[in-house]
């Protein structure tokens, strides 16, 4: 019975602890899901990155972070509380929850990994075309205000490279007399597409690689989504089998509970 008593407080104490880092994982998704939200750069970023896609990358993956978030902490309230108090109740609504989370997580994680291949089959092709049919600088629509802070952030130009403006939509409807690509493809000294200060205006009008910047944007852009990608699948999926233990050790807690039903296993 000693060692029962002991084997009970032990599995407590351990969900108790692993909820707590459960609770603190909630509220840094929380923070990240409002971070996509109002970020203007990781915006652009998933904005651009969705060119050839059907929906809205960045709102989707916002409000997947909110909800797994806000669903991870309250979970983890279930568990803290139902390990301390020893309910059943909780402890069985903490292992259903857990599992809904961790079904979650790993469609979360996929959805990462499958907008990273889509970033690898079709991004350069999706983006030549956006800058060849659709871009008409950042003071037109929101896509090609997208575009300009990517332009700016990443320091490209152009998908592939500056060429990609010729014959351009943009190029025949907007551009100003002797200009040949937007002014966010030159070396700034601010970041405001719709006021661009130049360095070197006659040098980036001319084109000289000291005043515009020559690389494309499909290249940084695409490891820039790899990197993340990649850090968040897999940090979901790895999260995912801590928590799967943490299901089987509430599952046997609560059978321990019910096998020695002792009123006074709180810690």
């Amino acid at each position: 019975m000693g060692c029962t008593q002991c084997e009970i407080a032990t599995s407590k104490c351990i969900l108790i602890f692993l909820n707590t880092i459960f609770l603190a994982s909630g509220l840094f998704l929380l923070g990240a899901g409002i971070w996509f939200l109002v970020d203007p750069y990781i915006l652009y970023y998933l904005n651009i990155a969705d060119l050839g896609g059907s929906g809205n990358l960045a709102t989707n993956i916002a409000y997947a972070t909110l909800a797994i978030g806000g669903v991870m902490f309250i979970v983890s309230f279930f568990g803290c509380f139902g390990a301390c108090c020893g309910n059943h109740c909780m402890l069985y609504s903490y292992a259903t929850l857990m599992v809904l989370v961790i079904c979650g997580q790993i469609a979360l994680g996929v959805l990462a990994l499958v907008n990273k291949s889509f970033v690898n089959d079709t991004l350069e092709e999706s983006m030549q075309i956006f800058v060849q049919q659709e871009y008409l600088g950042a003071e037109e629509t929101a896509i090609s205000k997208s575009w300009d802070y990517l332009q700016i952030d990443l320091e490209c130009c152009g998908a592939v490279n500056r060429d990609d403006y010729n014959s351009s939509r943009w190029l025949e409807e907007k551009a100003e007399p002797g200009w040949y690509w937007p002014r966010t493809c030159c070396v700034l000294s601010n970041e405001d597409p719709l006021d661009p200060e130049l360095v070197d205006e006659a040098g980036c009008k001319a084109g000289n690689a000291t005043a515009m910047h020559t690389q494309g944007c499909y290249e940084p852009l695409g490891e820039w989504i790899d990197v993340w990608g990649a850090a968040i699948a897999g940090c979901l999926i790895a999260f995912a089998f801590l928590q799967m233990g943490m299901v089987g050790l509430a599952c046997c807690l609560v059978n321990n509970l019910k096998t020695y039903p002792v009123d006074n296993y709180t810690v």
